[in-house]
């Protein structure tokens, strides 16, 4: 069975990097890690199982669009963890309101009701400890959405308090695997909402993971999050994606 390594930026020999292998019906999560102190680096396994599959098991369709809000606001906790993964190169979201087409006119970005009351709840999500995380995987050179929601979606998100980071394949080629399992939340490293959308990019529902693969959500989340790199230092070293540029 063939392996692929997967290295985190300050992996410094093949004992500390984790990696994930194929299987049958999915992925094994295998490796180690050095951010607990109580151990050497060689000793500090990764705090999931060996072997955790992580794909393909869900459970059917259980939160519709209209629900999410709700679904969120029972499941975040005050201080507490939500980390999401992102995948796709085009969202078709309301909240966009025509923010997409200004931002490929040249026109400067509206400020909303919307926006406005989003920015304010990350700002106060961060002042009570409520962190969100989100970490998107992409393929370079990034599609006109993804400059788009780079440059008016996650630069505004940091300042207001949102910690993002970004992988992308040319730096690690191996994060391709992230793309099988696509888009998802983990709720305070425990509990799982797939996201489902069509090909045009429109949110249709939300899926829970199965029980034997919530930890293999959980472990494949974390190791996309210590791959990639913060957004502020990733959006300044691609200036050939800022909309000036072009």
């Amino acid at each position: 069975m063939a392996r692929v390594i997967v290295r985190s930026a300050e992996c410094g020999d093949f004992k500390s990097c984790p990696t994930i292998e194929r299987v049958e019906g999915g992925f094994d999560l295998v490796g180690y890690r050095r951010d607990d102190p109580s151990l050497s680096p060689d000793e500090a396994r990764i705090h999931w199982p060996d072997s955790a599959q992580m794909l393909p098991e869900v459970t059917d369709l259980h939160v519709r669009p209209t629900d999410l809000d709700d679904y969120f606001e029972q499941r975040r906790r005050t201080p507490g963890d939500l980390l999401r993964v992102q995948t796709l190169d085009r969202y078709n979201v309301a909240s966009d309101e025509g923010k997409y087409e200004c931002y490929l006119n040249g026109e400067p970005k509206p400020m909303t009701p919307f926006l406005e009351g989003w920015y304010q709840e990350l700002r106060d999500d961060a002042a009570v400890g409520r962190v969100w995380r989100n970490v998107h995987v992409v393929k370079l050179p990034l599609t006109d959405y993804l400059r788009y929601q780079f440059e008016w979606g996650y630069a505004y998100n940091v300042r207001a308090g949102q910690d993002v980071r970004v992988v992308d394949t040319q730096t690690h080629p191996e994060a391709e695997l992230f793309f099988d399992p696509g888009d998802f939340y983990v709720f305070e490293h425990n509990e799982i909402l797939h996201m489902r959308y069509d090909k045009e990019g429109h949110f249709l529902g939300g899926v829970g993971a199965g029980a034997s693969s919530t930890r293999g959500y959980v472990a494949l989340a974390e190791l996309a999050w210590r791959l990639a790199t913060p957004f502020d230092e990733w959006w300044a070293a691609h200036p050939e994606f800022h909309r000036d540029r072009l």
